[in-house]
């Protein structure tokens, strides 16, 4: 995330010549020259609200709707495990008061929907203002905009905004949580942490490397742009017969858990549709997770050769 400084300095302050000019670099265009209207749209148009930008933010958002939302402690220490005086995340949660804990989730939960809304919202916004301003560009001449300066500036502008504000929001926060968590004498002896909110990327099935034989299926998954595999996460993956032709039928489905990213399961009716889900055993600081990828395959025929 970008800062800015405002310490002063000598040789930089605003009085001097080279601070006028490090200041008026990073203002808005306000000479006696200014950008011309067609121009400021053109340019907004091709960066800001170009195709291939508003369709990166909404794969984006796609993707952060279907991501689980979990509750992360960060502590304020520094203190690595081969510090003799270091307490583990696990310890610290050990002492953590579970009822309020869970208050804090629902929170989580109701902050994760928000965010979720209002990313959904400025994205229609940009969605709509790329559509308006391109009717305005093919529609008005030159005089016509001229005349509307003053209302087209102020909505180039607000789209400025709307996409910074789009993109601050993607940026996963401290989580602002009302209750203690911890009592007066743990609070002493513990290390200071706070909470955030961290979306983990969904589950994907690989659809290319996942097969179907005669009685059992080996399925593979993924997350997004995860270059190497977490060996701490654990999955469970669950499954079920469609449209099962007899009670044995009926009372195939269940579920199972497993360290790796991929499993084989044995024991299926042959020429029988399974839908297969999966997803991140891990539920103590789970707030949120509405989507799980799910597939559907087809057991082969006894006769069928391999």
């Amino acid at each position: 995330m970008e800062t800015t400084d405002f310490s002063s300095s000598s040789s930089g302050s605003s009085d001097s010549p080279e601070g006028i000019n490090k200041w008026s670099m990073s203002q808005p265009n306000t000479s006696q020259v200014p950008i011309s209207i067609p121009s400021s749209i053109e340019d907004l148009l091709s960066t800001r609200l170009s195709p291939g930008q508003l369709q990166a933010n909404y794969q984006k958002l796609d993707l952060l709707k279907k991501s689980s939302f979990y509750i992360v402690l960060v502590r304020h220490d520094g203190r690595q495990p081969d510090n003799e005086h270091y307490i583990s995340n696990s310890t610290i949660l050990q002492h953590i008061d579970i009822p309020k804990f869970n208050c804090v989730k629902v929170d989580g939960r109701s902050q994760v929907k928000l965010k979720l809304e209002l990313l959904e919202m400025l994205h229609d916004e940009l969605f709509r203002g790329q559509q308006e301003l391109e009717n305005i560009l093919a529609e008005a001449g030159g005089t016509s905009l001229e005349l509307r300066e003053v209302e087209l500036r102020e909505k180039v502008f607000r789209l400025h905004q709307v996409a910074e504000e789009f993109d601050a929001v993607m940026i996963p926060g401290r989580l602002s949580i009302k209750h203690s968590l911890l009592r007066e004498l743990e609070r002493k002896r513990l290390p200071r942490f706070h909470l955030v909110l961290e979306a983990e990327q969904p589950l994907l099935f690989n659809r290319e490397e996942t097969q179907a034989f005669c009685d059992s299926v080996v399925l593979h998954w993924y997350i997004p742009e995860q270059e190497q595999h977490d060996p701490g996460v654990k999955f469970e993956v669950s499954y079920k017969i469609l449209n099962p032709t007899d009670m044995a039928e009926a009372r195939q489905f269940g579920w199972m858990s497993c360290s790796g990213y991929n499993i084989n399961l044995n024991n299926l009716v042959p020429e029988r549709s399974y839908q297969f889900s999966v997803k991140r055993l891990e539920t103590f600081g789970l707030v949120y997770e509405v989507w799980n990828d799910t597939i559907v395959l087809t057991t082969t025929s006894q006769h069928t050769g391999m």
